[in-house]
């Protein structure tokens, strides 16, 4: 499950949870909520914080939900485009639930913008990916070259002192046979 929190500060003050699956990109459910709408899911679940305050906290409650087994979050599909996500606490004595949100099934609209917009991420990732692939060929190229490079010197080297050797090996010898 993946979950996008998005925050406006306008005068009208409202977020957006989107819900979704990276297994497949047309499960999507959405809430809109704004300040007033808050404020009414504030008293019936008695919620302690603000509206100012709610989006920090959500992000808040799902790190912790990753982190701690005993908090989990629940999809649960009321119907065909309702579902209510829930962010539980799971003790020995018994299940918290700490929130509950009404979420739909996102709309054709949606779903077509939602998919556009994963669309154009990966496109991006593909050309992030395709320029640094081409900057380690390039890497790899001149590597390649500095390689060869030291290949030929190395080899020189060695046929230079070889030679350097078989010349005093020829002098030692002229030494000894003028003896």
């Amino acid at each position: 499950m993946q979950i996008c929190i998005i925050s406006t500060a306008n005068k009208t003050q409202k977020f957006q949870i989107e819900i979704t699956t990276p297994n497949d990109p047309l499960v999507l459910y959405t809430l809109d909520m704004s300040e007033v709408e808050y404020h009414q899911l504030k008293n019936e679940q008695c919620l302690l914080i603000d509206f100012q305050n709610f989006t920090p906290f959500l992000i808040n409650m799902l790190d912790t939900c990753l982190k701690d087994e005993n908090f989990i979050c629940i999809l649960h599909k009321k119907n065909v485009n309702e579902a209510l996500f829930v962010i539980q606490e799971r003790t020995k004595f018994k299940e918290i639930n700490h929130l509950i949100l009404n979420v739909t099934q996102a709309n054709d609209l949606s779903v077509k913008k939602y998919l556009g917009a994963l669309s154009q991420e990966y496109k991006r990732k593909y050309e992030e990916t395709s320029d640094s692939l081409s900057e380690l060929r390039a890497h790899y190229e001149e590597i390649d070259k500095e390689n060869s490079h030291l290949k030929e010197q190395i080899q020189k080297d060695i046929l230079d002192k070889q030679t350097a050797i078989d010349n005093v090996i020829n002098e030692k010898n002229k030494e000894i046979n003028s003896i």
